[in-house]
């Protein structure tokens, strides 16, 4: 994994106290936080292409903006 902001995410998560439940959007609730972060930075360690990857990066940014103001 040589992704910076991979990295820079995995950092952000690691050790931190993270609430029960996030709402990222609309029809975007997750309930299982440990879950939803160990299964993006899955997907987005593996071989494959940059595009599919996208929308997994996409959410976790977007969860790492909502956290920032706990």
């Amino acid at each position: 994994m040589d992704n910076p902001k991979l990295i820079q995410l995995e950092a952000f998560f690691a050790g931190r106290t993270l609430p029960q439940t996030i709402v990222l959007g609309p029809g975007e609730t997750i309930t299982d936080i440990p879950k939803f972060l160990d299964k993006h930075f899955t997907v987005l360690q593996a071989e494959g292409a940059a595009n599919l990857k996208e929308p997994y990066m996409a959410r976790l940014l977007k969860q790492q903006g909502l956290l920032s103001y706990f």
